[in-house]
C-alpha cells in the first residue's frame, strides 16, 4: 500500500463556515481509516492564498483560524496538539509523499535522485537527460 491522500485546505472541500478544527478533523479521518502513514498536505494550494489586488485571502482558502502565510505551521502544530508526535507530523508534511514516490519511481531513477534534489519538482527536471529513459519514453 503505497498511497497518499493529501488533505487540501480549500475552503469548498472543508465544508460550511470551515476553521481550522474542520480541517484537521480531515487528517484525523484519514489517519483513522488508512494510517498515518498515507495522509499528507495537499498541495494544491496558491503559494501564499492572497488575492495580489487587495492583498485579501482568496476565498478559496478563507478558512477561520488558518492564515495563508502561516498555514503550514498551523496545520503542524494543531496536529501536535492533537496528540500526533512530531514524527507522524513529519509523514504528513512530506515525509509519507517521498516514501510513495521512491516506492513508485523506477528503482534506477530512485537510487540517482540525492536528498536534495527532492526539493525540486521530479516532475519537471531542469533538463531531460536528468530522468532515466524509462521515464521519457512515450508509451
Amino acid at each position: 500500500k503505497v498511497g497518499v491522500i493529501g488533505i487540501t485546505g480549500v475552503r469548498a472541500f472543508v465544508g460550511r463556515s470551515p476553521t481550522l478544527n474542520h480541517l484537521l478533523d480531515h487528517f484525523d479521518h484519514v489517519a483513522k481509516v488508512g494510517g498515518i502513514e498515507h495522509v499528507g498536505l495537499g498541495s494544491d494550494l496558491d503559494v501564499d492564498g492572497l488575492d495580489p489586488r487587495n492583498g485579501l485571502p482568496h476565498s478559496f482558502y478563507s478558512i477561520q483560524g488558518l492564515d495563508p502565510v502561516a498555514r503550514v505551521f498551523q496545520i503542524a502544530d494543531g496536529l501536535l496538539r492533537r496528540g500526533y508526535s512530531p514524527h507522524d507530523v513529519e509523514l504528513v508534511l512530506g515525509g509519507n509523499f517521498i516514501r510513495a514516490l521512491r516506492e513508485i519511481w523506477p528503482k534506477e531513477f530512485s537510487r540517482t535522485v540525492t536528498r536534495r534534489a527532492w526539493r525540486r519538482d521530479p516532475f519537471c527536471p531542469t533538463h531531460k537527460s536528468a530522468l532515466p529513459s524509462s521515464i521519457t519514453q512515450t508509451r
